[in-house]
């Protein structure tokens, strides 16, 4: 690693499904490849409940 990289200890990466799940528009997953393509850190607030959302389109 070089001197800038720190190394957290996490061994999981854990996403909450609520902001995954959804097929049209922005989520979660999205957005981060979005901002990974561009930004080599990024930085993500952690301090946002949520809760699993199912919606359903009857096109």
């Amino acid at each position: 690693m070089d001197s800038d990289e720190t190394y957290s200890g996490c061994k999981y990466l854990i996403f909450r499904t609520g902001w995954i799940c959804e097929a049209h528009g922005n989520n979660f997953a999205k957005t981060m490849l979005c901002l990974g393509k561009d930004q080599e850190t990024l930085s993500v607030i952690a301090d946002q409940i949520g809760m699993r959302n199912w919606r359903c389109s009857h096109d």
